[in-house]
């Protein structure tokens, strides 16, 4: 495991809600342009305009979708390297469990293809990160995160 755990931060100050974050990662993972399979969305709100808020996994430390995970051996799994918790398509029954226990509903069930899949931090290098044009998502350190959230 990581000595510092990093995981995704999201600056709502700072983002524009373009897309573009669920653009990228649709293309990493599948190869299409199409935001729906992006593993990070964001959110407008009808009631707040100004607010943007973006749905994604935050790699709990005490995961409740891969406590949920009936499958065996467990499809989902914490990364030794990144510290993310991740799913393994080939293991997953498609049964949704990972999806409800989620309290932020971040894993996303693919009918088409019978699996829930979710971040996995693009194995340390999040390409969503790298391609934000206003900064808004970040990479960074759990503690660095706590100190950002507790001064806002």
């Amino acid at each position: 495991m990581l000595s510092e755990e990093r995981t995704l931060f999201h600056d709502p100050q700072l983002c524009s809600a373009c897309g573009f974050c669920a653009i990228v990662c649709a293309y990493r993972h599948y190869g299409t342009l199409d935001p729906d399979r992006g593993r990070i969305h964001p959110l407008l709100s009808l009631e707040l305009p100004d607010l943007v808020a973006v749905s994604y996994c935050s790699h709990c430390k005490y995961a409740f979708c891969e406590a949920a995970c009936p499958s065996d051996p467990k499809a989902i799994y914490r990364d030794p390297a990144t510290g993310a918790v991740c799913i393994d398509p080939i293991r997953c029954i498609g049964c949704r469990s990972c999806v409800y226990a989620c309290p932020v509903s971040a894993p996303r069930y693919i009918p088409e293809l019978h699996v829930s899949h979710k971040c996995d931090l693009c194995g340390g290098d999040p390409l969503c990160v790298k391609c934000c044009p206003t900064g808004a998502l970040q990479y960074l350190p759990r503690n660095e995160i706590r100190r950002l959230v507790e001064a806002s």
